[in-house]
């Protein structure tokens, strides 16, 4: 009885003004009990009923009661949840209902303000005075413009403005050289000479009848060796004094190129080289195009082995030379075409060879390919002591020789003077036309094959 007391206590505590009644009754009872203890006998049966008994059946009577009050706690509790879940709820119409009656406000506030400004705008037009005074009387009109004269002078003057303008843009968008002095002006050095072309001269034309009848091997291009006294001849007699007199007594390798296939950069070579040895020099010609020679056609020679074997090592210098028809002149044709041009030509073992040629003939003249199709003449450029730069007139050719100009220029290499080849016709007659670099296995991969 004393331990489920204890525990009553424990349970409500306190706290609770039920549970302290409740205690004083449960001290009452117990006194009570204790008091008669024996003397409680009820039942029909004869079963006799101890004071334990009652109290355990009160007990339990309070803890139904307790159970009561505590489900009626947490009905409590879940009615205080709900009720504060719905004033939150309140709480976010309340404020939302403040925002929506601001912004009305505003509004109410901005169309006023708005209504006021077009009243006080319709009472400044209302108030407006109007102000009407003559004055000048109204009298017969005249023409005051346009004046014819001045009328004129604008179209004169707008007219010969446009024409200038028309003029300088043809000339900016003009890529034709039409003069030697405007190639002179490009390439920022001297004319040497111009040539003819071959094809078209008379001289020319006599001497291919004439070597179809004979036995010579060689091209009817290679006139300063057929005809010596002819007009083409003296035409190099005179390029030969001018760049001797340019390059002076000390240099001695001598470049000769082009911007482009076509322009026949190796009938000059080889007639400029027979030229040379015609005056008495030692002259040695040496075909420096591995990609597509011209030497040995033009001179009527085998092209078996030749500079490409001399670089390698395949064979004695001795053994590759080939003597000319012309006396004092040494030939080195290019011998079989390599897969690597530009490796050869960039090799010490290249540089060596012209080193040994300086030493042996006055002058040494090397047939370069054009500038731009490949990089060869940027590595030869720097290994002369001059070079001739071949180009005609009359072509859309200014953007390119330009270009070749930098490059030789930027490579090191230094341009003693231009000679005109064609002057006397605008189309590619005869030399590189379809200049001919088709075969991918030979052409290095500097540019596409056609």
């Amino acid at each position: 009885m004393k331990t489920r007391l204890s525990r009553l206590r424990s349970d409500f505590g306190p706290a609770y003004p039920e549970a302290i009644a409740l205690e004083k009754q449960i001290e009452e009872m117990q006194t009570f009990l204790d008091n008669r203890a024996k003397s409680l006998l009820v039942s029909e049966q004869g079963i006799q009923i101890t004071p334990d008994d009652v109290m355990n059946a009160y007990v339990n009577m309070l803890e139904n009661d307790l159970r009561a009050l505590e489900q009626q706690g947490q009905d409590v509790q879940s009615q205080m949840k709900q009720a504060e879940e719905q004033a939150k709820t309140l709480v976010s119409f309340i404020l939302e209902d403040e925002q929506l009656l601001r912004k009305r406000t505003r509004l109410d506030d901005l169309y006023n303000s708005t209504i006021e400004r077009l009243q006080a705008l319709n009472m400044q037009k209302d108030a407006a005075s109007i102000v009407q005074e003559l004055i000048e009387s109204p009298k017969e009109g005249e023409v005051v413009e346009p004046k014819i004269s001045t009328a004129a002078a604008l179209a004169v003057i707008s007219t010969i403005l446009l024409a200038i303008l028309t003029i300088q843009l043809a000339e900016f968008r003009d890529s034709r050289i039409h003069t030697s002095q405007e190639l002179e002006k490009i390439l920022n050095t001297r004319v040497v000479g111009h040539i003819g072309n071959f094809d078209r001269s008379s001289e020319v034309r006599k001497l291919t009848r004439t070597l179809r009848k004979s036995k010579s091997t060689a091209s009817q291009y290679l006139v300063t060796h057929h005809l010596p006294t002819s007009r083409i001849s003296e035409g190099f007699r005179a390029i030969r004094t001018q760049i001797l007199f340019a390059i002076g007594a000390k240099n001695k390798v001598i470049g000769v190129t082009s911007a482009l296939p076509s322009s026949g950069k190796s009938t000059i070579a080889s007639n400029f080289s027979v030229s040379l040895a015609s005056a008495g020099h030692s002259t040695i010609l040496i075909d420096c195009d591995l990609r597509l020679p011209q030497i040995h056609d033009i001179f009527g020679i085998a092209n078996d082995q030749g500079l490409t074997e001399a670089i390698q090592g395949m064979l004695p210098l001795e053994k590759l030379l080939v003597q000319s028809a012309t006396p004092n002149l040494t030939l080195l044709p290019s011998g079989i075409i390599p897969s690597n041009p530009a490796e050869l030509l960039s090799s010490p073992e290249f540089r060596a060879l012209l080193a040994e040629l300086k030493l042996k003939y006055a002058y040494v003249v090397l047939d370069c390919p054009p500038v731009l199709p490949v990089s060869d003449p940027s590595i030869i450029a720097p290994l002369t002591d001059g070079l001739l730069f071949i180009s005609v007139v009359k072509d859309d050719l200014k953007p390119q020789i330009e270009r070749s100009k930098e490059i030789l220029r930027g490579a090191g290499g230094r341009i003693l003077g231009c000679i005109v080849n064609r002057a006397d016709d605008a189309g590619p007659a005869y030399g590189y036309y379809a200049y001919g670099y088709e075969n991918a296995a030979t052409s290095d991969n500097y540019f596409p094959a056609k």
